[in-house]
């Protein structure tokens, strides 16, 4: 139910105001390079990587960095101060980070740095088996690793091995749960949800508590403190979403069940026929024909809730039910702090542009994801133009 837009640049914020419009970087023309291969971070923090003679070169914050690949991929700390590099070879890859390189695996399904940006935590794929590796130390290994959390010093994240669904504190296992399949995290790791299915039959364990026994169950989720729990039932040929308890209306298809920061208020996606919607607080929403993946987005106030519909070759965003003009396509919905303001970033003639409340800003070679400073008042990305890498702090008019 969803169709994937064009490649974006990473997300980016700003801590203030400052320096509002510069040239980061350019590009030297002896290089040859594409959008997609610049990445910015916080703050101005920016990371490119093209060919050279025929060899790949990667520049973090202008110093050159001995680590290639066929392909390159940088992931910046919250704070700009740390940088990982994946890199992606034919056949196997490898994440470098502070001047060592991590060991190799068929592929890299995960890069984070801890908010605090002391711990950086990648999953790994070798054959059929994921682990999470934190600061270099391989974890366990399994079938799935989900739902990673960062509690102070602590990584908590779900694993799915041997049949079982199992919560991992740094390296430490619970005993695990039979038939465990899908696993939810509360915010700080502190509350778990998991999805058991046995014998045709399913239930959700919350905190190691087994819940009543039916249909089949997916998709858990829960609210920030862990105190409400949602998922979905399937039966047949239909869906259903359990919410508190308590099962709503039965669809073809539901997707990206999701409470707002404060808890108080519950979205997804759902498909009946061959159209797609919102459920909202449980209300249906304007019928599209798919509705954009990962786009349901409350407010930090959970008082605002935007999300993107399409229809035929069209993107709308629709902010509290009030649709924007259409795009080509359109990634990466933000609030700011103050829940006052949208952002997202749109193609428009093959050129890409950061929106801000309905209204469109420059266009560019490319645009990186949007942010905010903390006050909600400027509004920052990066922007490539031609060879140039921009970075862009926009006050906001009041």
């Amino acid at each position: 139910m969803t169709r994937s837009p064009l490649i974006f640049l990473l997300a980016t914020a700003c801590a203030s105001a400052e320096s509002p419009q510069r040239v980061l970087e350019t590009v030297p023309a002896d290089v040859e390079f594409t959008p997609t291969d610049v990445q910015f971070g916080p703050d101005g923090h920016v990371a490119w990587n093209g060919r050279k003679a025929g060899a790949r070169v990667v520049f973090v914050d202008g110093k050159k960095v001995d680590a290639t690949a066929e392909s390159v991929f940088v992931h910046f700390s919250a704070d700009g101060k740390r940088f990982a590099v994946e890199l992606r070879g034919k056949d196997r890859q490898r994440v470098f980070a502070d001047g060592k390189a991590e060991e190799e695996s068929d592929s890299i399904e995960f890069v984070a740095f801890s908010p605090d940006g002391s711990h950086l935590v990648t999953v790994t794929k070798t054959g059929k088996e994921k682990a999470l590796v934190i600061d270099g130390v391989k974890g366990a290994a399994g079938q799935s690793i989900e739902a990673i959390r960062f509690r102070g010093a602590d990584v908590v994240y779900g694993l799915i091995s041997g049949g079982k669904g199992f919560i991992v504190t740094n390296a430490t296992m619970d005993a695990g749960i039979e038939g465990g399949f899908e696993i939810a995290l509360s915010r700080d790791g502190t509350h778990a949800a998991i999805a058991v299915n046995r014998g045709g039959k399913g239930m959700v364990v919350v905190d190691g508590k087994p819940g009543t026994e039916g249909a089949e169950v997916e998709q858990p989720v829960m609210s920030h403190d862990g105190s409400r729990v949602a998922w979905a039932t399937r039966k047949g040929d239909k869906s259903a979403v359990v919410l508190d308890g308590k099962a709503g209306e039965s669809f073809d298809e539901v997707s990206d069940l999701g409470f707002s920061p404060d808890g108080k208020r519950f979205a997804y996606a759902a498909m009946l026929g061959e159209k797609a919607f919102v459920v909202l607080d449980g209300k249906k929403g304007e019928k599209f024909d798919a509705i954009g993946s990962g786009d349901l987005v409350f407010s930090p106030d959970g008082a605002r809730f935007a999300y993107q519909g399409i229809r035929g070759e069209k993107c709308f965003v629709l902010v509290d039910g009030k649709k924007d003009p259409d795009f080509e396509s359109v990634a990466s919905l933000t609030f700011s702090p103050d829940g006052k303001h949208l952002a997202y970033v749109a193609i428009v003639g093959g050129k890409e542009c950061v929106v801000l409340d309905g209204k469109k800003g420059e266009l560019f070679d490319g645009a990186g994801n949007p942010g905010f400073d903390a006050s909600g008042k400027s509004l920052c990305y990066g922007a490539v133009k031609g060879r140039e890498l921009w970075w862009r702090v926009t006050p906001i008019a009041k």
